[in-house]
């Protein structure tokens, strides 16, 4: 996970201000206009493995990829509602707004299950969050229809006095405790091999987890690493 730059942020930007536009000029949709931002106030997440199986007539929630039917060795699909025959091993793509300050970037491929039309479309999600306020709180209650996203690899290398991303951490040093760190509840001190969890939200309809472990540290830094888990609540 890291801070977006340049390129990818300007990208970004552009997608959430044709989404905005079109919601605009049509007067609905899934999608809400989110404010400008900054290139550099933006969180990604990473799933290298994403898989999800579709039987026809259904799509992968929040985006635009959709799965009709399959004649033969071809799966009928679309992306956006264009129609786009595929085959085994063929990419299936997207990238859009998923939810108020999320986008996501699917980078699938599709296989069949061997099991009557279903497929599997399988690969790489990237999450990006727009304008993440952290704020730890435990037992957050998620709707039944929040998007799920877990097994996000995690490694922080955070130094003295700094605080982490996406969380209210901050290593304040090297203690005989172990590290300490401040903007967590309860016992502040983690020694080498320790896990470190920390629970909150991002934004008002985007809720994290993280799983992490210290692997080292001294009076300068602190290095942790685990995974993560995602929960995105759609617009309503």
């Amino acid at each position: 996970m890291q801070l977006c730059q340049s390129k990818r942020a300007a990208t970004i930007l552009i997608l959430l201000g044709l989404t905005s536009l079109a919601c605009v000029f049509s007067g609905g949709g899934n999608s809400t206009p989110t404010p400008e931002v900054a290139p550099s106030n933006l969180l990604i997440y990473v799933l290298p493995v994403y898989a999800i199986t579709l039987e026809p007539g259904q799509t992968v929630p929040g985006t635009g990829l959709h799965y009709v039917d399959k004649q033969g060795d071809v799966f009928n699909v679309t992306i956006d509602g264009v129609l786009a025959p595929k085959r085994f091993g063929d990419s299936f793509a997207w990238q859009g707004v998923i939810a108020p300050g999320v986008i996501a970037e699917y980078d699938l491929r599709l296989s069949p299950t061997f099991i009557g039309n279903s497929l599997v479309a399988a690969g790489r999600v990237e999450i990006s969050v727009l304008n993440p306020i952290p704020v730890e709180a435990s037992n957050v209650g998620v709707s039944a229809d929040a998007r799920y996203f877990g097994n996000i690899e995690i490694v922080y290398n955070v130094a003295k006095g700094q605080q982490m991303q996406g969380t209210t951490l901050v290593y304040e040093g090297q203690t005989d405790q172990g590290a300490q760190f401040t903007g967590i509840s309860g016992y502040p001190y983690r020694a080498v091999g320790d896990s470190l969890v920390w629970e909150g939200r991002l934004r008002g309809n985007v809720t994290v987890r993280y799983n992490l472990r210290v692997l080292g540290l001294d009076s300068e830094a602190v290095r942790l690493a685990g995974t993560a888990e995602l929960w995105v609540e759609p617009a309503q």
